[in-house]
């Protein structure tokens, strides 16, 4: 009798040490994963022309001329912005182009479109018109020379 106590004893020491054991070995706990993606914008190509071509300095109509601003947004953002050399962002925005010390006045004009970003991936990018005019009288009271302006431009979403 006194063998069966000393092994049942034994028996419950050892399950004892085996459960204890294997609570002490495992352990609960969670892992947060967290990234941001920042709402911006950027331009599809690094510089962008208007050419007028020849002006004509008899013309009686001012010169009008332009290209497509392209760019693409995070998807869902809008740009709310085009700021031409520091100005406001907003449409019409004066210019003057150079020739030399002589200027002559041209206004830059565009709109954005209300059109959500669609990422950057294999998406196509958003399109607006930028308009370049120089008013008949400037044209007319120009010095002969080759007149040009280069301006940064921020997209700003």
């Amino acid at each position: 009798m006194k063998n069966l106590k000393m092994n049942v004893l034994a028996a419950a020491c050892v399950g004892t040490m085996l459960v204890a054991g294997s609570a002490s070995a495992t352990d609960v706990s969670t892992l947060t994963v967290n990234g941001f993606v920042p709402a911006m914008c950027e331009f599809a190509s690094p510089n962008y022309v208007i050419n007028f071509g020849t002006l004509d300095p008899t013309s009686s109509v001012s010169a009008v001329s332009g290209t497509n601003l392209t760019y693409r947004c995070t998807r869902g953002t809008y740009a709310q912005y085009i700021r031409i050399d520091g100005g406001p962002g907003t449409s019409p925005r004066p210019v003057t182009l150079h020739n030399g010390i002589n200027g002559m006045a041209a206004t830059l004009n565009w709109a954005l479109p209300m059109t959500p970003g669609g990422g950057f991936g294999a998406v196509a990018p958003i399109s607006t018109p930028v308009t370049a005019t120089i008013a008949a009288a400037d044209l007319n009271s120009a010095v002969a020379g080759v007149y040009t302006g280069t301006y940064m431009m921020l997209i700003q979403p």
